[in-house]
């Protein structure tokens, strides 16, 4: 018994201890609390020193030691070689640093740039270490120049990260399909590069998606972009330099406020291939070709079986790389599958055109079977009646805040030969009720023989409603049907929230599109065109952020043109609208009327 109070002593004292002492009872979880950790990691050792001359060709390493461990993220994408080689550098961890390895030889008398980008992070909270560039050389110098500049989408132009900047001493054409570049830089979130310890030598210049990873451009799958003169650096690079100071990208004044030398836009060069992509049967009659390239060259088109000239009625789209057939001839019967031979100028494999023959097999869409109780309709209140079989299907397409410029939209299935424009009456409806007459003028559309478009001749006044009506037997197609009457209306939007955009344009020297654009530029709300000073204006414009993209459209087709490395053609140029301040987008409030001077010869000098 009297050992009882020292064993009750025994037990508690690991309660007791565990109580008062509670950081140790576990050993294996670190610590809580404090401060989190957001200093990123510090070079302790470079060996050798960066700007190394002299360096092996063969075996070479560099190895950086840290203050603590660090891992690598995205190796593949951060850490490049500037040139680079048929190989890419090796890199390992090794304790708290870095080894990295050359897999092949090196050149000899070149200056070389190791970038790790945003590749090296702490272990603990993945705090970046800043860009870092190792520059050493296999010759007895560095090269000391820079280039810096940004890479944009030629039609957004918005900016495009993860591009390769390529820079040529070898000045031959073909040199971006087949060499490596004598130096190269990636851009960043921005679209920003840095080409850095280049030679102070003329350059060709280039940008491409390297999606290969190969280091040369192949045009099938790749972006391209280029300067059309040779480039000479200019800036040495030295400490405190703007264009090679560090930024984070998160800081976006920063990141814009960097100097840019040069801009380059990207774009899809159209294949040099010329095939035939699709093709098919619309109708019993009605046929269409895809080729790869624009402007494609067609000796013949025949039928197979058909002896008879056929008659084919073609439209062509704007690039003349997509054409619809139709059969003009009622009594010619067409088997379900037809053959088509197409002669034309086609690509060998050597990419040489040639006039060769292909033959298509031309199946006709299934007919879903009507129920008779569906074939009947309503006609305009009075009896019912079959649908009749030389109805000419036509539909009219209208938007309340588009028709003041766009009008109505009258869309056939097939080729118009005959209008009727008596058949046709336009009037307007005041909020009062009272209806007049309107004036107005029909046009077929420029690209397509199977839409037209009718517009007033007078000013649409704000709160009309405006009717169009159309009887029956006002148009007649290539197979002879005929319409039935169609009635479409629209009113004016009376939003007061809605506003307008007023444009002055100075300046102009060729013809030019103006689209107003979400920010992003890959949505088009409206479009216009114009090819001398004047007012144009977007009514009806919702509260939002837009952007005003302005397109030099050389050539007068309406398009937005892409360019072409082989040709040494740049694209159409494309430029935003800036207001005052330097911002390209524009934020619309409402019930507001912004009127903005452009001067269009400013924008794209």
């Amino acid at each position: 018994m009297k050992y009882m109070k020292y064993i009750r002593y025994i037990i508690l004292l690991p309660m007791f201890y565990l109580l008062f002492f509670p950081s140790c009872a576990n050993t294996s979880m670190p610590p809580t609390g404090g401060p989190k950790d957001s200093i990123p990691p510090v070079i302790v050792t470079v060996e050798p020193d960066s700007n190394k001359i002299d360096f092996p060709l063969n075996d070479g390493k560099i190895s950086i030691k840290f203050n603590e461990y660090v891992v690598l993220v995205d190796e593949s994408k951060n850490i490049y070689l500037s040139p680079p080689l048929s190989k890419k550098p090796e890199s390992k961890i090794r304790g708290k640093g870095i080894n990295i390895t050359f897999p092949v030889q090196l050149d000899s008398g070149i200056t070389y740039t190791l970038e790790f980008g945003n590749s090296i992070t702490d272990n603990n909270e993945g705090n970046i270490f800043p860009s870092y560039s190792y520059p050493f050389s296999t010759g007895k110098v560095i090269d000391s120049m820079v280039v810096s500049g940004r890479v944009f989408d030629f039609k957004t132009l918005l900016p495009i990260d993860n591009i390769i900047v390529a820079f040529y001493e070898n000045l031959s054409d073909t040199a971006v399909y087949k060499t490596f570049p004598s130096k190269i830089a990636k851009s960043d979130k921005w679209g920003y590069f840095a080409v850095k310890n280049l030679k102070k030598t003329i350059y060709k210049v280039y940008a491409y998606g390297d999606i290969n990873d190969n280091y040369k451009f192949d045009p099938e799958n790749e972006k391209i972009a280029f300067i059309d003169s040779i480039i000479v650096p200019s800036v040495v690079m030295k400490k405190g330099l703007p264009e090679l100071q560090y930024v984070d990208e998160k800081d976006t004044t920063a990141s814009l406020s960097k100097p840019s030398a040069i801009n380059l836009y990207l774009f899809r060069e159209p294949t040099v291939k010329q095939y035939i992509k699709n093709s098919g049967r619309k109708e019993t009659k009605k046929f269409f070709l895809t080729f790869a390239s624009p402007d494609v060259k067609i000796e013949s088109l025949e039928l197979e079986g058909i002896t008879s000239k056929i008659n084919f009625i073609k439209q062509f789209n704007s690039t003349n790389d997509s054409l619809v057939l139709w059969i003009k001839d009622t009594s010619l019967v067409l088997k379900d599958t037809v053959n088509m031979i197409v002669k034309y100028h086609k690509t060998d494999s050597l990419d040489k055109l040639f006039v060769g023959y292909d033959t298509l097999q031309m199946i006709a869409p299934k007919i879903p079977k009507q129920d008779p109780k569906l074939a009947k309709r309503a006609n305009f209140g009075q009896q019912e009646e079959q649908i009749r079989k030389d109805l000419l299907d036509m539909k009219i397409e209208v938007f309340p805040d588009l028709v003041e410029q766009y009008g109505y939209s009258l869309i056939f299935p097939a080729p118009i030969i005959h209008s009727d424009y008596s058949k046709i009456k336009y009037e307007f409806v005041t909020p009062k009720g009272q209806t007049g007459k309107e004036e107005f003028i029909i046009k077929r559309d420029e690209s397509d023989s199977c839409l037209y478009h009718l517009r007033n001749l007078s000013p649409m006044k704000l709160g009309f409603e405006y009717k169009l009506n159309v009887y029956k037997g006002a148009f007649k197609d290539i197979y002879k049907n005929t319409n039935d009457s169609i009635m479409k209306s629209v009113i004016l939007p009376n939003d007061e929230k809605l506003s307008k955009i007023n444009l002055e344009l100075k300046g102009a020297e060729s013809f030019y599109i103006i689209d107003l654009t979400n920010n992003t530029r890959d949505k088009v709300y409206r479009s216009l065109k114009a090819s001398k000073d004047g007012i144009i204006v977007f009514p009806y414009v919702a509260p939002g952020v837009y952007s005003i993209r302005i397109t030099k459209d050389s050539n007068n087709n309406g398009l937005i043109d892409s360019g072409s490395l082989a040709e040494k053609r740049q694209p159409e140029k494309v430029r935003l609208y800036t207001l005052p301040d330097g911002n390209s987008v524009i934020k619309i409030l409402e019930s507001t009327e912004l009127t903005q001077t452009i001067d269009l010869k400013s924008i794209f000098k």
